[in-house]
C-alpha cells in the first residue's frame, strides 16, 4: 500500500487567473500543491513539503487519472490523506520499464540499499527515479 498526502495551496481556473477560494478543483484548473508519498514499509519516496510545491493543471498528465480524481472537489487549504494500492497510484507495471543491473554498474560512492530511490538519466536528458 501507499499513503499519499495532498495539500492544495493555490487553485486557479482557466477562465480567471486569480485564486478562487470559494471554488473546488475541477477539470483544467491550475493547482499548486504539496504532496507526500510513503510506501507501505515506511519509506518516504516523495515529499514537497520541505521545498517547492508541484505546479500542474488537472488533465495535463502530471498524475494518472486515478490520482487526479482524488483532487477533484478539493478546496484551497484542504488536506487529504489517501491509501492506495500501487496499481491505483501508478497503473499496471510495464515490463519494458523494468531493468536489472549488477552492483558493478554503479559507482562505489553510491550507497545501494533495498527500497532506496535513485535518479537515472535518460538519453534525452530527462531523469527518472528507480528503485
Amino acid at each position: 500500500m501507499l499513503w499519499l498526502w495532498f495539500f492544495i495551496l493555490i487553485l486557479k481556473t482557466m477562465y480567471n487567473p486569480g485564486p478562487f477560494f470559494d471554488k473546488s478543483t475541477s477539470r483544467h484548473c491550475r493547482l499548486s500543491i504539496h504532496i507526500r508519498l510513503i510506501v507501505s514499509h515506511g519509506i518516504e519516496v516523495e515529499n514537497t513539503y520541505l521545498g517547492e510545491s508541484v505546479q500542474l493543471s488537472i488533465d495535463d498528465g502530471t498524475f494518472n487519472e486515478n490520482i487526479e480524481c482524488l483532487l477533484y472537489g478539493m478546496h484551497v487549504g484542504e488536506r487529504k490523506v489517501v491509501t492506495l494500492q500501487p496499481q491505483q497510484a501508478f497503473g499496471r507495471p510495464d515490463v519494458h520499464r523494468i531493468f536489472e543491473w549488477s552492483r558493478d554498474d554503479f559507482s562505489i560512492s553510491i550507497s545501494l540499499e533495498i527500497g532506496k530511490v535513485i535518479g537515472f538519466s535518460l538519453p534525452g536528458g530527462d531523469e527518472v527515479e528507480g528503485r
